[in-house]
């Protein structure tokens, strides 16, 4: 059965029509080709393709509910029966005692069968489901980012490095990384990297054993910001909290950003004494910074009228209210998903819902670096 899939997919890979997506491509001037341009690539080449995968898809998302929900119901029908026939008795709990032996004997057998098979089909689906994965982003999301920009670049293996992501300053202490759907580029004179991002932050478990615990599921992105900073300047919505209660904030004039945000200088500086363990007396000389008139006047500085205008505009647009860092010369933004971006939905038919919303994601980047007004030289680097 497996090997059946495995071949057309590998059939739909080696087929891909491409002249319809070199047939429409972006002007090269760093904009993102209309929504609508790709309308008549997904009817000619993406949804006949699809189509033919439909059978695949329903195989995959079959055995995937069978995993996911199979236990649930085997137990959920066991117990169903056991109450029924013990009501029909006419004392329940004089049924059990009586046949309590035969509803375990029973039992026990159906969960070991009904486990094996579970764990079969798990293993079962793995390489199926890769390659549909696969097969959607040669298919779908390679040729639309390549129609929507030809000039910037994407690797849906790609990774960013970890200094990247740690030196942001946006995520706490972090000990590892996944990511994919790597893009980069330009837009105008501003030049950016991101990715479909998990961290993993230090947790210990009930034995005391260091481990890795997720700590963030997202899309993050970072960009030229042509200002060298002194200190580092963090933008997070009120109600996330990265730290305990009564660390300094910077107070903004703008009402409206100032409910939605908080500003902090210089607070990765406390988060990694706290995860380090250090005395209180570096504890306090490290949290001396969130409080310094110098930093604050920067971050003022920095975070004008316009900006933060920006700011609430980019979360109006994208509807993810972002985590904001401002670092030496680069600006990053975390946009907390909760899920993976790029993917293959096997629960459901293709549909053109599918292209919009990675031209949606897509168009975060050009969002966020036009409302942030990125490509305005007001500073010159030091």
């Amino acid at each position: 059965m497996n090997s059946t899939i495995n071949q057309l997919l590998e059939e739909t890979l080696e087929q891909r029509n491409v002249s319809e997506s070199e047939s429409i491509q972006s002007d090269g001037n760093n904009t993102l080709t209309p929504l609508e341009n790709l309308r008549g690539y997904f009817d000619s080449a993406i949804k006949p393709q699809f189509e033919k995968l439909e059978s695949v898809r329903k195989r995959i998302s079959r055995r995937r509910k069978l995993v996911s929900f199979g236990i649930l119901v085997v137990i959920g029908i066991i117990i169903l029966i056991v109450l029924t026939l013990g009501l029909l008795s006419g004392d329940i709990e004089a049924w059990l005692d009586e046949n309590i032996f035969i509803v375990i004997g029973a039992t026990l057998p159906t969960l070991m069968i009904f486990g094996v098979t579970t764990l079969f089909a798990s293993r079962s689906i793995r390489e199926p489901l890769d390659k549909y994965r696969e097969v959607y982003k040669e298919i779908v999301v390679r040729p639309v980012f390549k129609m929507l920009n030809t000039n910037w670049n994407y690797d849906p293996k790609g990774t960013i490095s970890m200094d990247a992501v740690k030196n942001s300053h946006i995520f706490g202490p972090i000990v590892d990384i996944s990511c994919d759907d790597y893009m980069s580029g330009k837009i105008g004179k501003t030049d950016f990297e991101c990715c479909d991002l998990v961290t993993y932050g230090k947790a210990y478990n009930e034995h005391n054993e260091e481990i890795k615990r997720e700590s963030f599921r997202g899309f993050f992105l970072h960009a030229d910001f042509n200002k060298k900073l002194n200190g580092t300047i963090l933008v997070k919505p009120a109600e996330i909290v990265l730290i305990d209660g009564g660390s300094p904030r910077v107070k903004m004039e703008n009402p409206e950003f100032d409910k939605k945000f908080e500003v902090h200088t210089n607070m990765h500086k406390v988060m990694d004494a706290v995860s380090g363990g250090i005395s209180i007396s570096q504890l306090i000389e490290a949290a001396k910074g969130m409080s310094s008139t110098e930093n604050h006047t920067e971050a003022r500085y920095v975070l004008t009228p316009r900006m933060m205008e920006a700011i609430l505009n980019i979360e109006k647009s994208i509807g993810y209210r972002p985590v904001i860092s401002f670092t030496e010369n680069r600006v990053n933004f975390g946009f907390l998903t909760g899920k993976e971006l790029f993917e293959a939905n096997t629960n459901k038919p293709i549909s053109f819902n599918d292209i919009e919303e990675i031209y949606n994601l897509f168009t975060l980047i050009e969002v966020v670096i036009n409302e942030m007004d990125l490509n305005t030289r007001i500073w010159t680097k030091e």
